[in-house]
């Protein structure tokens, strides 16, 4: 099913994240700890006048941090919380149609997880991150 989505690159990968909107392409400003949070959530950040729990993409999937310190992430709403994705790039906003992946069996480990389907946009092999799974894969301190 074609949708919208935004492209991204996540630790040299580039992903899609879906999105009902391209304004959920957002720079955040301030990013406020939470004590004993998983280390995969960075904090909260007030982001037009809501609260958004800051997500660590990379961390969350298993990849080392990037070195860029990057500020851009891409909303996602799972369950009716709302969330600031980490990435280390935004690139654009488009329409794709993205295809099943059968077990993704030629992605790394840690994607495998969180990618269930792909498409390419010229040329180019394109994840398509699901963000609800994603999200459960972060793991409660003991």
């Amino acid at each position: 099913m074609k949708g919208l989505y935004l492209v991204a690159r996540i630790a040299d990968q580039v992903v899609a994240i879906a999105s009902d909107r391209p304004g959920n392409a957002v720079e955040l400003k301030e990013i406020t700890p939470v004590p004993r949070a998983p280390r995969a959530v960075l904090g909260l950040a007030a982001l037009r006048s809501w609260v958004v729990t800051v997500i660590d993409t990379p961390r969350a999937i298993g990849l080392a941090r990037s070195s860029m310190a990057s500020n851009q992430a891409v909303m996602a709403t799972v369950e009716g919380h709302d969330y600031a994705l980490l990435v280390d790039a935004l690139h654009d906003a488009v329409a794709l149609r993205p295809e099943p992946l059968d077990g993704g069996g030629d992605l790394p480990v840690a994607w495998r997880r969180v990618v269930r389907a792909a498409a390419v946009r010229a040329g180019e092999r394109i994840l398509v991150l699901d963000p609800a799974t994603l999200l459960d894969s972060i793991v409660q301190p003991a």
